[in-house]
């Protein structure tokens, strides 16, 4: 379209109407992603519970014996410095196992190295 051709109320015109036409093509591209979102939780909903149902099924089913046993965790060492030490109540009164979450030092020759590498 020529603009000189022309009168202005003929393009106040046309940009309303492609205005509309904008506004109405974005419009339905909403309306059809919220549509495809609401079915993609529906079919995210329905997967959740058949995991949920089907754990609790398994749960049931198990025996006791099969369960998972935790010990018990001592959090201070004799001098009080604080630890987790996890010590499983099945062990053998003969074994003497301790298994420690706490972080080693680091070795003097790799923080050293670090410092020279920045």
């Amino acid at each position: 379209m020529d603009e000189t051709s022309l009168i202005s109320e003929q393009i106040q015109e046309n940009k309303k109407r492609i205005l509309k036409l904008s506004r109405d093509f974005r419009l339905k591209a909403t309306q059809l992603y919220l549509k495809i979102v609401k079915e993609e939780c529906k079919l995210q909903h329905k997967k959740l519970e058949k995991v949920l149902n089907d754990f609790l099924q398994h749960e049931v089913q198990k025996t006791p014996s099969s369960s998972p046993t935790f010990g018990r965790v001592d959090e201070r060492d004799d001098d009080n410095r604080k630890h987790f030490d996890v010590h499983s109540d099945k062990e053998d009164d003969d074994v003497d196992e301790v298994f420690t979450q706490r972080k080693a030092p680091p070795s003097p020759a790799s923080s050293s190295s670090q410092r020279r590498r920045a």
